[in-house]
């Protein structure tokens, strides 16, 4: 994927990621998540009828099976991209 594909993507992006992934962290707070947990709960909030919940995040695809397993990758990029960017008083 070319980067400047990468970089406006609107939906699953490392950024949009790793927000909701703070977002999980920051209500769960004081428990901690490792990677697994915040996987799951990411892909609840994405996709949150599934659970019976709320309409979803982003629009029902019908190739969802394998979605679990490029998420991770994307979530870790994510917390990363969070981490080393400088933090303002």
């Amino acid at each position: 994927m070319a980067e400047a594909e990468r970089t406006t993507a609107p939906f699953n992006s490392a950024l949009e990621t790793g927000v909701r992934a703070l977002a999980i962290l920051a209500e769960a707070h004081p428990s901690a998540y490792d990677l697994q947990r915040l996987l799951y709960f990411d892909y609840l909030v994405v996709h949150s009828q599934d659970a019976d919940g709320p309409e979803s995040l982003h629009p029902n695809t019908p190739l969802r099976n394998g979605e679990l397993l490029v998420r991770r990758g994307i979530i870790e990029r994510g917390l990363l991209l969070l981490l080393t960017r400088p933090r303002r008083s």
